[in-house]
């Protein structure tokens, strides 16, 4: 949370009246902004949701070790882009812009303008604020490609902050007063279904000080769980 968030939050927890300022309207607008692309943000991860039990995304998962239903993996809400212009059409049919897609990276721009989907026939990894906000999200093909992006940032979404999982694990990692940092999303998702749920994922991205800064807020017990490479 940012410290006005936080005053907030615990403002209201404690039925204590925090005196609001008055917004300029450039702050209005960047407010409504971010709360409008929340909610586009939901509505897409409830999409990608309901896909993962199309055939194509099941074989895949169960191939993983998972199946659609299975309990970490709702807990989790990994859903399924489907392919061409799926995901983007039934968002627009809901009202959402392909400006607003765009921005939250729904949607991708070619050089002549046009908008696609960004992820199409992948596996959809949600990431959540620690206040349980989707702030975006990471997707590999089913058929592995080469060089192909798994996500783009946007302003809610910045490679240097994100932990998969984090918001899932953390009542675990205070408990054991210690965190596993695993390379990718099905390595968090296979140590939680193991029983170890204090696991959180660096997506395959280096660990920087804003990850450790989340962390040490919880425990500063880190463990680190690489691959041979």
């Amino acid at each position: 949370m940012s410290f006005p968030e936080a005053v907030r939050y615990l403002g209201k927890r404690y039925n204590i009246e925090i005196p609001e300022k008055e917004l300029t309207p450039e702050e209005l607008q960047r407010e409504k902004k971010r709360e409008s692309q929340q909610v586009a943000l939901r509505a897409a991860a409830l999409l990608f949701a309901r896909n993962r039990f199309s055939r194509e995304a099941k074989e895949y998962l169960i191939k993983r070790g998972f199946s659609p239903d299975d309990p970490v993996i709702e807990r989790y809400q990994i859903g399924y882009a489907q392919a061409h212009r799926a995901t983007s059409d039934a968002l627009k049919k809901q009202g959402f812009p392909d400006e607003m897609l765009f921005d939250i990276s729904i949607e991708g721009k070619s050089e002549r303008g046009t908008y696609y989907d960004y992820f199409q026939d992948r596996i959809v990894f949600p990431y959540f604020s620690i206040t349980g906000n989707i702030i975006g999200f990471q997707a590999r093909y089913l058929q592995p490609k080469d060089n192909e992006p798994k996500y783009r940032e946007t302003d809610l979404f910045k490679k240097g902050s994100i932990i998969f999982g984090l918001y899932q694990a953390r009542n675990a990692i205070i408990k054991e007063d210690k965190v596993f940092w695993t390379e990718g999303q099905f390595d968090v998702l296979s140590w939680v279904k193991s029983g170890i749920e204090n696991t959180v994922g660096g997506s395959g991205t280096a660990m920087t000080t804003n990850h450790l800064k989340q962390l040490i807020r919880f425990t500063r017990n880190i463990t680190l769980v690489f691959d041979g490479d």
